[in-house]
């Protein structure tokens, strides 16, 4: 099968470390985020296609599809839900905008829905509907002048946020055998590299407020639009070093032994005891050992990246 490959923005890194010469940063509770705190990466994402035909119902099988593009593992009768999304950019176009964060809803021509509640494996292209409305390859799977790239989604729900465990593409042709859209573990594939920034420095024991009102450019290096910016998170590793967190990047969540939540909508500081873990307790304050890191995520967004992320030194 066909395959396409992105090389996503290489953004420059300032030097890691909280001491970049002169006197040390005094401690205080106030968390300031600003450009050189904010990490960045370089990353590869491969997608594989199938050859179909126009008008055909095309099966779509997930059964041998048992790891998601971050590595984690994947229950395929447990999958949530497909998408089925009409794309109006080519699949190079669209591979750069799920890396950098740039996709726009005006780019999506059409989508639909295929919710997983029977914990089937597979299914086909006329089971996915909007609104009740099912999909009719024979009339709607046909050639169109506006659509660059038909895709399959697979998508859990985590967290409150609907992500994507990995995508494969539908190449329609004229004629010819029916195609099967089989998803394996390589149907997707992520290679990323994650470079931390100047660290943030407070101490123990204080009310934290964390404000990100000055940053002004994501993790890819495109310009940060402070609204897709709608979920602060806090959280702890039991590493010590900086490679060990980026050479784990895309299962931080999972390596963490603690992480507390907050949706920001629209605000650009916090107080972090606002944020709450699963079970609803309050951040307590930083303490010492293990690696802490503060940042923000995009819950609409396709990358599986943070926008922002900065680990936090605790004197």
């Amino acid at each position: 099968m066909p395959r396409l490959c992105l090389l996503a923005l290489l953004a420059c890194s300032d030097p890691k470390g909280s001491d970049s010469g002169g006197a040390p940063e005094p401690l205080s509770g106030d968390l300031i985020l600003e450009d050189q705190h904010n990490y960045t990466y370089s990353g590869e994402l491969a997608v594989e296609g199938v050859e179909v035909v126009w008008g055909q119902d095309v099966t779509v099988d997930w059964s041998s599809f048992t790891v998601d593009l971050r590595g984690r593992p994947v229950e395929p009768a447990a999958l949530d839900q497909l998408g089925l999304v009409a794309f109006g950019l080519s699949q190079d176009e669209l591979l750069t905008a799920i890396a950098t964060n740039t996709l726009l809803q005006s780019d999506i021509l059409d989508f639909r829905v295929h919710l997983n509640t029977a914990g089937a494996t597979q299914t086909t292209l006329s089971q996915f509907s909007i609104l009740g409305n099912e999909f009719d390859p024979a009339s709607e799977f046909q050639p169109r002048a506006d659509v660059g790239t038909w895709a399959v989604l697979l998508q859990d729900n985590v967290d409150g946020a609907l992500q994507i465990l990995a995508l494969g593409f539908l190449n329609p042709v004229e004629g010819g055998p029916e195609g099967t859209l089989s998803f394996s573990n390589s149907t997707t594939q992520l290679d990323f590299d994650a470079d931390l920034g100047q660290h943030l420095v407070t101490g123990e024991g204080l009310t934290y407020t964390l404000d990100w009102s000055q940053v002004r450019t994501q993790a890819s290096g495109q310009t940060l639009e402070l609204s897709r910016a709608d979920r602060v998170f806090v959280g702890h590793l039991p590493v010590e070093t900086d490679e060990d967190v980026e050479a784990n990047f895309v299962q931080i969540y999972e390596m963490a032994d603690a992480i507390y939540q907050l949706d920001v909508y629209g605000r650009t500081s916090v107080g972090l005891a606002e944020a709450l873990d699963s079970a609803g307790t309050p951040f307590p304050g930083f303490t010492a050992g293990g690696a802490w890191f503060v940042g923000l995520e995009c819950t609409t967004c396709t990358s599986p990246a943070p926008v922002i992320l900065s680990r936090v030194d605790v004197r």
